[in-house]
C-alpha cells in the first residue's frame, strides 16, 4: 500500500514422482518424503509514471494477487482474524500518516502524492478484502493436494491448467491464449512499471520495497556512499 516497488513472484511446488511397473507416473505423498519450493522473484516499480506517482494503489490492485491459505478444518471467522491475523488488518488513518511521514522524511517519496479518493476506499479498521482459502488437514493427502471453501473461488476462472513446470514460454503463451479465446477464461492484471528494477548493486531497491525497514530511504545493501563498507551477507544479519 505504501511501497514504491512491488515484488512479482512465481512459486512452483516440487513433488516426488515414482514409476509404477506399467510405466505410469504417480505422485508420492508421505511424511518422510522430501519436499521443496522453487521460486523466482522479479522487482517492478509501482504504477507507471503516467498515473502521477500517487499512493496508495486501489484496493482492487492491492488485493487481486493475494490469496490467503489457512490449514484447518473450517474457515476462520472474521472476529478470529481481527484478533489473531494482524497483518491482514488495514487501518486507513495509519496508511495516511505513513504516507505523509514518508513524503517528508524519505528521499524516494518526495515526488509522490497521496490519492485521497483512493485512500477512502480502504477500511477504517478492518480485514483487507482478500480471498481466503482453507486447506483441509485431515490427512497427508488432504494437506498436500485438496482445497475446499464455502464460497465461490474467484481464482477458478483465471487459472491456466494446460501447462507444467517444464513448459516453455511459447507453450505457456499458447495455453494462455487458448484459456482466454476458446474457454472464455478470465485473467488478472497487476499494474506496474514496464521495466524491472535492477537487482544488482542497487542500494535503493530494498528501501523502495520495504519503507518500514528503511523509513528514511537510505541504508540499502551495497551502498557505495557508506563510510564503512559492509558486505551483503553481514548486512542481512542485522535486519
Amino acid at each position: 500500500m505504501i511501497s514504491r516497488c512491488r515484488a512479482k513472484s512465481w512459486i512452483v511446488q516440487l513433488n516426488e514422482d515414482s514409476k509404477s511397473n506399467k510405466g505410469h507416473s504417480h505422485s508420492i505423498s508421505s511424511p518422510v518424503n522430501q519436499r521443496g519450493l522453487k521460486g523466482h522473484v522479479i522487482i517492478y516499480p509501482q504504477k507507471p509514471s503516467e498515473l502521477l506517482k500517487m499512493l496508495p494503489p486501489s484496493v482492487e490492485t492491492t488485493c487481486s494477487p493475494i490469496c490467503i491459505v489457512f490449514v484447518g478444518s473450517v474457515k476462520p471467522s472474521k472476529d478470529w482474524l481481527k484478533k489473531h491475523a494482524h497483518p491482514l488488518i488495514v487501518r486507513r488513518e495509519r496508511v495516511h500518516r505513513a504516507l505523509l511521514w514518508l513524503q517528508k522524511n524519505n528521499i524516494h517519496y518526495r515526488d509522490v502524492s497521496v490519492d485521497y479518493q483512493t485512500l477512502q476506499q480502504y477500511p477504517e479498521n478492518d480485514i483487507i478484502p482478500a480471498h481466503i482459502e482453507v486447506l483441509k488437514s485431515d490427512s497427508v493427502n488432504d494437506a498436500t493436494s485438496q482445497y475446499f471453501s464455502d464460497c465461490n473461488v474467484p481464482f477458478d476462472s483465471v487459472v491456466v491448467t494446460d501447462v507444467s513446470a517444464s513448459s516453455t514460454s511459447n507453450q505457456m503463451r499458447a495455453a494462455a491464449v487458448k484459456h482466454i479465446k476458446l474457454r472464455n477464461g478470465g485473467f488478472m492484471t497487476v499494474p506496474h512499471g514496464k521495466e524491472p528494477i535492477n537487482e544488482f548493486f542497487n542500494p535503493s531497491m530494498f528501501p523502495m520495497i520495504y519503507p518500514t525497514l528503511f523509513p528514511y530511504g537510505i541504508g540499502g545493501f551495497e551502498d557505495e556512499n557508506r563510510e564503512s563498507v559492509v558486505s551483503l551477507k553481514r548486512h542481512i544479519k542485522h535486519l
